[in-house]
């Protein structure tokens, strides 16, 4: 029987970000990153059915960042849908 060995170092990293991100958040900040992740389920809906390219996404997430400064959405943002 083999032992899997795995770091979970970066693991422990996130959710210690995401902690502090989550103890430290006010009601506002709570608001606008349940707003910012709203909108941002809509938009990857949206480009799953292909009603947007990946150009309109970019741009739409891009102006969201901007108009609702979320706090956990602004650490996942960078990520790459494809």
């Amino acid at each position: 029987m083999a032992i899997h060995t795995e770091n979970i170092a970066a693991m422990r990293v996130i959710l210690l970000i995401v902690s502090k991100a989550v103890s430290a958040m006010s009601e506002a900040d709570f608001r606008r990153e349940k707003l910012y992740q709203g909108t941002m389920h809509i938009l990857r809906t949206m480009l799953s059915k292909g009603l947007i390219d990946c150009n309109e996404y970019k741009k739409t997430e891009q102006l969201m960042l901007k108009k609702y400064h979320p706090v956990l959405g602004a650490l996942f943002s960078n990520i790459s849908l494809t």
